[in-house]
C-alpha cells in the first residue's frame, strides 16, 4: 500500500542507516539479522521481500546565488520509491540503474529541511503484473522481477543468492546547478590515420542560458596532453544553443587496447566565459582518440562466419574475461573493485565483458579500463528472459539506455553495445517447441538501437550475447552464430562440444572448481565445512546446497543445486572417482579446472594479425 503521508508510518524498528547502503546491511549492523552471506543465513531474509522501508533525515539548505537552484541527486535509489521533502512528494521512482534528479529549491527553507523516502516492495507489487512472457525464462531463474528495472540477479542466480535487497546504494547529494552552464558535452573522434598521426575530432554541448545572453557568451576549447597544450581555441561566440566544434590534433598519440599500444589519455577542458573571459563554468575530462568497430558474419555451410574487433583498423586479438557482480550488495561494490581491477592488469586482459544481469558499474571502473587500455564490452542490463514489450516498458528501457549512453559514451574503453545476455538463446530454453523469433523482441530490435543510434553512432551494436540473427533462427541445423557461449555438459573439456565449436570469438565460458578450504572456513559453520551428508551419493549437506545456489531454502534438485554436482562430476570424469577426503577432493578439483582452463581458453581460432 503507498503511503502518501509518511508522517503516520509507524515502523517496526527504527535503526541508523548508512547511504550508500543496502537496508540488509543496515539491519546487520543493528543486530537484527546474522550475516546473510554466511552459512545459509540468506534464507532468513525471505520474509523481508514484503516489508516497506522508511529512509529519513534532517539537512539544511545550501546557500544559493541569484539564478542557482537546488538539485536533489540521487544517484542509486533501489528501486520502487516515493520521494519526500518537507512532507511534499516531489517524486517517485522505479529504476535502480540510473541517476535521478529532482530540483527542490522552491520546498526548502533555511534549516531543518526533512527529506524521507518510502521503498516499497518489489514483490508484492509483482501480483499486479502479469507478463505471459515471463514462461519463456532461461534455467528455472525465477521472473516475478522482469517488469521492474532492478538487477536481474538479486532474484536468484546460478552465480548470485536471491537477495531482493533494497535501500539508497549510490550516493544522495544536494548539488547546486548554475544558471548559465553547459551540459552534454560530448567528444567524438571522427577520423584518424595513425601514419600521419593525425586525428580529426568533433566536440558537441549544449549550451543553457537564457536567449538574450547568448551572444554575450564565448566558449574556450583546450586539449592537453603531459603538460602540452595542443588544441587552445579561445573566446568562440555561440550562434546556436547546440554547439559542435571540429578540429585536428597533429602528431597524435592515440588510444590503444593493452598489447597494441599506449591508451594515450589527453586533457579536455570546455570553459563558459563572457565577454571578458571569466570564466563562468569549466567541465574538465579525460578522453582517448580511437575508432573501433566490429565485422560480424554468421557461420554458414559455404562459408566461416566472422567475429573480429579492430581498433584504430588494426584487428585486436582479445584476451578478456566477464565482469559480474562483486557484492550481492552493490553499495559495496566501490570499495571493492580496486583489488579485482588490478586483476584485470595481472592477467594482461585488453578487454572485460560486463555482463547483463548486473548493474553498470561505478565511475571508477570506467576510469581504471580508460587509463589501462581495457576495451569494455558493456550488456545492458537484462538477462536470460525476454522483457515486458508493452509501451510502458519500453519507455522505461528507452529512458534508461540514454541515461547509460550519455554516462559512458566518452569513454574510449567502451567497445560496444549490446542488448542483453542469453536471451536470444534463452526463448527456447523453457519453451522448447514454441519456436519463438527473437527478431519479434521490441526492446532489442527497435529500442535499444534506435536510442543508441540516436546517442551514439560510433560504436557497434549487438541486439543479445549470443545473438540469433534471422538466418540462424530460420536455419538453426545449418545456420549458427560467429560468437557463442560455450558451456554444454560441464563434463570432460576436450569433448566435441568444445574442440569442435564453430563460434570465431566466445564471450563466456568456464569451468567449475572448488575453492581452496581457507575460503571455505570463512563462509561455513564448522561443522558444515565438510560437505556431503552421504559419502557414497555424495549427498550435500545443506549449507553447500545453499551456496549452489538453491535459490529457495524448501527446493530440491533444481538447475541451481547441479553447480556442486558439476564438480563432482568433473572429478570423476577425470580421475576416475571422487575422493571423499575434502583435502584432496579440492586439489582435484583445482587441478582438473586449471587443465580445462589451458584447453578451454584456446580452443578459438583469432584471426592473426
Amino acid at each position: 500500500q503507498r503511503i502518501e503521508d509518511p508522517s503516520k508510518a509507524t515502523p517496526e524498528h527504527t535503526i541508523k542507516a548508512t547511504v550508500p547502503g543496502n537496508v540488509e546491511l543496515d539491519m546487520l549492523k543493528a543486530g537484527l539479522i546474522k550475516d546473510p552471506l554466511f552459512a545459509d543465513h540468506v534464507y532468513k531474509l525471505r520474509k523481508y521481500e514484503g516489508y516497506q522501508w522508511l529512509y529519513s533525515r534532517t539537512f539544511d539548505a545550501p546557500k544559493l546565488e541569484k539564478g542557482e537552484r537546488a538539485i536533489l541527486n540521487m544517484q542509486g535509489v533501489d528501486t520502487l520509491a516515493d520521494i519526500f521533502v518537507n512532507g511534499k512528494k516531489i517524486a517517485s521512482t522505479r529504476n535502480m540503474f540510473i541517476p535521478h534528479k529532482f530540483d527542490i529549491t522552491d520546498i526548502l527553507k533555511p534549516k531543518d529541511n526533512k527529506i524521507e523516502v518510502m521503498l516499497y516492495s518489489v514483490m508484492a507489487e509483482a501480483h499486479k503484473y502479469n507478463y505471459p512472457q515471463a514462461c519463456i525464462r532461461g534455467e528455472g531463474l525465477p521472473r516475478d522481477g522482469l517488469w521492474v528495472r532492478k538487477a536481474p540477479h538479486m532474484f536468484g542466480w546460478d552465480i548470485m543468492p536471491r537477495i531482493v535487497s533494497a535501500g539508497l546504494w549510490r550516493d544522495v547529494s544536494i548539488d547546486i546547478q548554475k544558471p548559465l552552464r553547459l551540459e552534454d558535452v560530448v567528444w567524438l573522434t571522427r577520423n584518424i590515420d595513425t601514419k600521419k598521426k593525425l586525428v580529426h575530432f568533433l566536440l558537441h554541448f549544449h549550451l543553457v542560458a537564457p536567449f538574450d545572453k547568448m551572444d554575450s557568451l564565448r566558449y574556450n576549447v583546450k586539449v592537453s596532453r603531459n603538460g602540452k597544450t595542443v588544441v587552445n581555441s579561445i573566446g568562440n561566440r555561440f550562434l546556436v544553443y547546440n554547439t559542435n566544434f571540429e578540429t585536428d590534433i597533429e602528431n597524435a598519440d592515440f588510444w590503444w587496447p593493452r598489447n597494441m599500444g599506449e591508451p594515450a589519455m589527453y586533457d579536455t577542458c570546455v570553459e563558459l566565459t563572457d565577454e571578458s573571459g571569466k570564466v563562468i563554468f569549466a567541465k574538465k575530462q579525460r578522453v582517448g582518440f580511437r575508432k573501433v568497430r566490429l565485422e560480424y558474419s554468421d557461420n554458414y555451410p559455404d562459408k566461416n562466419g566472422k567475429f573480429q574487433f579492430y581498433v584504430n583498423e588494426i584487428p585486436l586479438f582479445a584476451f578478456g574475461t566477464n565482469w559480474v557482480p562483486v557484492d550481492a550488495f552493490h553499495s559495496r561494490d566501490k570499495s571493492r573493485i580496486g583489488d579485482i581491477l588490478a586483476m584485470l592488469t595481472d592477467l594482461n586482459c585488453n578487454m572485460v565483458r560486463c555482463w547483463g544481469g548486473n548493474v553498470y558499474e561505478c565511475d571508477e571502473f570506467y576510469n581504471f579500463c580508460d587509463e589501462n587500455g581495457i576495451l569494455v564490452w558493456q550488456d545492458f542490463s537484462m538477462a536470460c528472459s525476454l522483457s515486458p514489450q508493452d509501451e510502458d516498458f519500453q519507455k522505461q528501457i528507452h529512458e534508461e539506455a540514454t541515461a547509460v549512453i550519455r554516462r559512458l559514451r566518452n569513454h574510449p574503453c567502451i567497445a560496444v553495445w549490446c542488448g542483453n545476455n542469453e536471451t536470444d538463446i534463452s526463448l527456447n530454453w523453457m519453451c522448447e517447441g514454441f519456436n519463438v523469433d527473437p527478431s519479434k523482441d521490441i526492446i532489442t530490435r527497435k529500442i535499444l538501437p534506435y536510442a543508441i543510434f540516436r546517442e551514439d553512432v560510433t560504436r557497434p551494436f549487438l541486439p543479445s550475447s549470443p545473438y540469433v540473427s534471422d538466418d540462424v533462427f530460420k536455419n538453426r541445423e545449418k545456420v549458427f552464430p560467429a560468437e557463442d557461449h560455450l558451456w554444454g555438459e560441464r563434463g570432460y573439456f576436450k569433448i566435441p562440444f568444445y574442440k569442435e565449436t564453430k563460434a570465431k570469438f566466445v564471450s563466456e565460458i568456464g569451468y567449475h572448481g572448488c575453492p581452496n578450504r581457507e575460503s571455505l572456513e570463512k563462509f561455513f559453520d564448522k561443522e558444515f565445512v565438510y560437505p556431503w551428508t552421504d559419502k557414497t551419493n555424495f549427498d550435500w549437506n545443506k549449507q553447500w546446497r545453499c551456496k549452489g545456489n538453491l535459490i529457495f531454502e524448501y527446493e530440491k534438485g533444481t538447475f541451481f543445486n547441479l553447480r556442486n554436482d558439476y564438480m563432482t562430476k568433473q572429478v570423476r570424469i577425470f580421475f576416475g572417482k571422487i575422493p571423499t577426503d575434502l583435502d584432496d577432493f579440492i586439489n582435484a578439483s583445482q587441478f582438473v579446472q586449471a587443465e580445462a582452463k589451458k584447453i578451454l581458453h584456446r580452443i578459438v581460432p583469432h584471426t592473426k594479425r
